[in-house]
Order: structure tokens, then C-alpha cells, then sequence
């Protein structure tokens, strides 16, 4: 069993990577439960000395949440993939560790570069961009709790 946990304090490259390796042939159900409950508690108390108690990871402070509801995120690329309606385009976006993904046509996809302060990438869009670009995110979950929908997108800094 192998049990892994990122935390990117600052939200770009700085990260903590923990992994445990938990031998499992030979324990019952409810014995591998206790070891991963032990093994994530672990983690938890490792990455917590990680952030401290200010939120702080290897020395760099964080930037405070925006007040707004909003959460910094980071425009990684444009990518697709196959879907009933045929392939489709999306952005992708790292927004505190999740990966997230907004779908639209090149022309809406660059709109929404434009919404986040990149207008100049609106001309580029096409499968396999990958960018690195800061802005602020509004998400809701679904209706059925299994992924977040970007509702918003905005620059980074006002």
C-alpha cells in the first residue's frame, strides 16, 4: 500500500511530498485500516511542522487568502480530451493541489485568459500549451460533490 500526500504552501513550486510503503499481504481489512489511519496521522503531524503554525513552509511566508471567496490557483496549460460531445479543450488549473479543469471553445478558453490578466495568450490556444500563470479561482462543488467547477476566474493581484 503506498499512501501519498502533497502540500504546496505557497501555492507554486515549494512542496512536501510524504510516503509511507505499508506491507499488506498479510493483515486482515481491518488492520490495513488502522495502519493507513496511523500512517496518515503521521503524515499530517509531518506536514503540519511543514507549514507551521503560521502557515509558513521552507522559510516563505504565504500570501493570506483573498477575502473574496476566491483562492489563488495557477493556469497550468490547455490540454483535451474525448468526450460524448466529441474532443474537447480545456484549461488546466493547480488550485490549492487540486487539479482542476475548465472546458470551451479556443475563443472562450481565451477569453478566460483574459479574464485572469493574460490576453496575450487569447491567439494561442491550442492542445498541449502549457503556461504558468498566477490568478484567483471561484469554485463550488457539483451538484453531486465529486468535482469542483471553476464559477470565476480573475487576475492574481487586483
Amino acid at each position: 500500500m503506498l499512501l501519498k500526500r502533497s502540500v504546496s504552501p505557497d501555492g507554486r513550486i515549494d512542496s512536501l511530498s510524504v510516503e509511507f510503503s505499508l506491507p499488506v499481504a498479510k493483515l486482515s481489512t481491518s488492520d490495513i485500516k488502522a495502519s493507513a489511519s496511523r500512517a496518515l496521522a503521521l503524515q499530517s503531524e509531518i506536514v503540519e511542522g511543514f507549514l507551521g503554525n503560521k502557515g509558513k513552509g521552507n522559510g516563505h511566508a504565504t500570501e493570506p487568502e483573498p477575502s473574496d471567496g476566491t483562492v489563488y490557483a495557477c493556469i497550468t496549460g490547455v490540454r483535451a480530451m474525448d468526450t460524448k460531445w466529441g474532443r474537447r479543450l480545456f484549461l488546466t488549473f493547480n488550485a490549492n493541489g487540486e487539479l482542476l479543469k475548465l472546458f470551451g471553445t479556443p475563443r472562450r478558453l481565451g477569453e478566460i485568459l483574459g479574464f485572469a490578466g493574460f490576453p496575450e495568450y487569447s491567439q494561442r490556444i491550442a492542445e498541449g500549451l502549457d503556461l504558468d500563470l498566477p490568478c484567483r479561482v471561484l469554485v463550488e462543488p457539483t451538484a453531486d460533490g465529486r468535482y469542483m467547477n471553476i464559477r470565476r476566474v480573475i487576475p492574481a493581484k487586483n
